[in-house]
């Protein structure tokens, strides 16, 4: 039984994408199906790219695209986080101290977001600072900006105002 001819183009190779020698198949050509595990993006990053992205960019720049100049009044971005992070755990002691709630749960709240908050600035300041957060944002959004980051501050407002016990890791 005698094999078929194959067709060849003008540099040996078949229609294809075959060599004649080897056998070996080529990657898959454009139009043809995805290739296996190409990346699709899914349902929560299509909600933030089309929902969430675009009211951070209203919120906090005021829905106007571009750079900004810190010589027009605004403020980095960077500068309103690092408030917040530097300011967690006296916050947290403060709250210690006005409830009376030296409680397991409270103290290990604060030592984790305080000691977290510490090194957020040592990384901004030194080791290696983000330039995403080096942007400049008008003053409304360094209210608003702050506003959302003061949301983290409600979780160690309720365990430790309303002295919340912690469950055990390990049953006794």
């Amino acid at each position: 039984m005698s094999t078929p001819l194959k067709r060849r183009n003008s540099r040996g190779r078949s229609p294809r994408g075959k060599s004649p020698k080897s056998g070996s198949s080529s990657p898959p050509r454009s139009g043809s199906s995805p290739r296996k595990g190409a990346y699709k993006p899914g349902p929560i990053h299509t909600f933030y790219s089309t929902v969430i992205y675009p009211c951070m960019q209203v919120v906090i720049h005021g829905g106007v695209g571009g750079p900004k100049s810190l010589d027009d009044g605004h403020i980095r971005l960077k500068h309103v986080i690092n408030f917040f992070k530097l300011l967690t755990l006296p916050y947290c002691l403060a709250l210690c101290y006005q409830y009376e709630n030296w409680s397991y749960g409270a103290l290990t709240y604060t030592a984790l977001h305080g000691s977290y908050g510490i090194l957020w600035l040592l990384k901004d300041l030194y080791w290696f600072p983000d330039a995403s957060w080096e942007q400049a944002v008008p003053w409304y959004g360094a209210i608003n900006s702050g506003l959302i980051v003061a949301g983290y501050w409600v979780a160690p407002y309720l365990l430790i105002s309303e002295h919340m016990e912690v469950s055990p890791v390990l049953p006794d």
